[in-house]
């Protein structure tokens, strides 16, 4: 992803942001997901003018649960 001061961030920072959860408390990201450097096409996407990062996710071998 490219954002505001991206080249300024290390992996490990991003790792480290945190995640509201819906009961008010904070988590990283790191807890919820592995965070990994691929290649890729450079592809800027635009909604309403505006830049938007699209991120997936998959699930496997885990069960889906409310936390």
């Amino acid at each position: 992803m490219i954002y505001p001061n991206s080249k300024n961030e290390s992996l490990e920072s991003l790792k480290n942001q945190f995640i509201f959860l819906p009961e008010g408390k904070l988590k990283p990201i790191s807890t919820f997901a592995s965070i990994k450097v691929r290649e890729g096409i450079a592809e800027i996407n635009r909604e309403n003018l505006k830049s938007v990062s699209i991120v997936t996710g998959r699930l496997n071998g885990r069960i889906l649960e409310a936390l």
